[in-house]
């Protein structure tokens, strides 16, 4: 099992006048780095096991990435359609299933 628990990471901010004017994202440079995204947190879990195939190490192993299925902060975008700021989302609850083989 593994816990992650980090504070928000700086970013900075878009200026929204400048961006709606050129159609783009364009950050707010006398704003650098002024603004915090959530804290991040994440629980992996995962369980393995080893058998021998022919004398040889075949792991098996099942495992589940952010079981608690939060949406964590990635990085800030710009929606250009919508002229405004978004944030972009880590991925929720991902599965895990594989095989190592080593011959």
């Amino acid at each position: 099992m593994r816990l992650v628990y980090l504070t928000g990471r700086p970013y900075t901010p878009f200026d929204t006048a400048a961006s709606v004017a050129q159609r783009r994202g364009v950050f707010d440079l006398t704003r650098i780095n002024e603004e915090r995204a959530p804290d991040y947190f994440r629980a992996d879990v995962r369980a393995d096991r080893t058998f021998r195939v022919r004398g040889k190490p075949l792991l098996v192993f099942l495992g589940i990435q952010n079981v608690t299925n939060r949406k964590n902060f990635a990085q800030p975008g710009w929606r250009r359609l919508q002229e405004r700021a978004s944030f972009n989302e880590q991925l929720g609850l991902f599965p895990l299933v594989g095989l190592d083989w080593r011959f």
